[in-house]
C-alpha cells in the first residue's frame, strides 16, 4: 500500500491522489444511476444516507482499532452529512445516532457510558489533548458530535458536564468542497475521523503509515470527483466564489467570477 506522509494531501491537480484508496471501485460509481434504498425506498445515487447501505457496489471496507460513535444533530441534513461515509466503510466499528441532545441533554443516550473516562471526545476546547499526551490504552471509544460549528458548539455546551476525555487532531486543510465562513482547517466530520485515525497510527505505531485508513475517505474523493466532473462538463458554469479557494479549486479554470453560485445541491447528491 502507498504510504503517505502528513501534508502530503496538498497537491494542487489532484488532493487526493496521495492516498490510498480504491480507484477501481470507486471509478463505475461517477456514471451510476439513482437506485432504490432496499430498506426506506428512497433514490439515491450511490448509497442511502439515512439507512446506511451502499447501493449497486460492495464499498471497501476499513477495521478500526477502536469503536466510533456519532452523534449527528437532526437539523444537519442527512444527505450532505459525511457521517454516513464512516458507518458504511467501518460497519463494525461506527454507529451514526441522530439525537437532539442539546434541547433533551438528559435523555440522549451520550450520558448513558458506563465509564465516561474511558470515551475520547473529539471536538476543539482549550483542554482537549492531542493523542500523545494521551495514554494508550486509556480509552476504547471515539466520540464525534456531527452538525454545523453552530450546532457542534450547542452539542458540546449540552454535554459539558459529561466526563469525557477530550482529544484534539492535528491541524490540517480541508479537502470540502462547500464554502465555509471559518477557515480551511475546519474539516468535514469524515475527515476528522480520518485524520484522529492518522493521529492514531503516528502516536501508538512504530511502524510506518501503510495506508490502512485512506478508504475512509473513499466516498469523500467520490463527491470531489463528482464536482470536478460538473464542470468539467459545463465550462460555462459558474463555481462559488464563497469557497476560500473557489479561483482554484475547478481544474483547469484559472479565473471565476465573482458573482458565482454554488452548485446546485441535486447534482451533488450521492
Amino acid at each position: 500500500m502507498r504510504k503517505t506522509g502528513i501534508g502530503s494531501q496538498q497537491d494542487s491537480s489532484d488532493p487526493f491522489g496521495a492516498f490510498d484508496i480504491d480507484e477501481a471501485d470507486l471509478e463505475p460509481l461517477y456514471h451510476q444511476d439513482r437506485l432504490c434504498c432496499p430498506q426506506c425506498r428512497r433514490n439515491h445515487k450511490v448509497f442511502c444516507p439515512r439507512c446506511g447501505i451502499p447501493l449497486g457496489h460492495r464499498p471497501p471496507h476499513v477495521k478500526l482499532p477502536i469503536s466510533v460513535d456519532i452523534y449527528r444533530d437532526p437539523r444537519e441534513t442527512e444527505g450532505k452529512s459525511t457521517s454516513a461515509h464512516a458507518r458504511i466503510i467501518a460497519p463494525n466499528s461506527v454507529t451514526v445516532k441522530v439525537e437532539n441532545m442539546v434541547k433533551a441533554p438528559d435523555t440522549s443516550s451520550i450520558t448513558k457510558y458506563p465509564d465516561p473516562q474511558r470515551c475520547l471526545l473529539l471536538f476543539p476546547s482549550e483542554d482537549a489533548l492531542p493523542l500523545d499526551d494521551i495514554k494508550p490504552g486509556s480509552f476504547d471509544k471515539l466520540i464525534v458530535l456531527d452538525g454545523t460549528w453552530k450546532q457542534g458548539k450547542a452539542m458540546a455546551g449540552a454535554i459539558a458536564g459529561q466526563n469525557f476525555q477530550k482529544v484534539s487532531i492535528r491541524s490540517r486543510r480541508t479537502l470540502f468542497w462547500r464554502y465555509q465562513p471559518f477557515g480551511e482547517s475546519y474539516l468535514s466530520t469524515i475527515e476528522a475521523v480520518y485524520w484522529f485515525f492518522r493521529d492514531f497510527h503516528d502516536a501508538y505505531s512504530r511502524d510506518p503509515y501503510d495506508g490502512r485508513y485512506d478508504n475512509l475517505l473513499f466516498y469523500f474523493k467520490l463527491q470531489w470527483g463528482l464536482i470536478q466532473g460538473i464542470y468539467s462538463r459545463n465550462p460555462q458554469k459558474q463555481f462559488t466564489s464563497r469557497k476560500l479557494d473557489g479561483a482554484s479549486y475547478i481544474r483547469g479554470r484559472a479565473r471565476l467570477q465573482n458573482n458565482a453560485s454554488p452548485p446546485d445541491t441535486e447534482e451533488t447528491q450521492i
